[in-house]
């Protein structure tokens, strides 16, 4: 979360954190700033790119296993 500009939108926990917002404290400056700048995917927006990570890393760990060559020794 601490990546800049548009990096973050690349990792899952971004899309998780939108999924389950958690309160910020409404005192002071520092905080209205925050509330202001703070960039937040939408729910249905979240849920499709966690999918599709999901889908991606399912079929990437199914490729590997697939290609694994086991020798059974006798």
């Amino acid at each position: 979360m601490a990546l800049p500009g548009y990096l973050k939108r690349f990792t899952i926990a971004y899309y998780l954190q939108a999924l389950v917002p958690h309160a910020m404290p409404s005192e002071g400056v520092v905080s209205i700033l925050q509330g202001l700048f703070r960039d937040v995917p939408t729910v249905t927006t979240s849920l499709f790119w966690l999918a599709f990570y999901v889908v991606v890393f399912l079929f990437l760990a199914a490729r590997t296993v697939e290609r694994k060559e086991y020798i059974l020794e006798q």
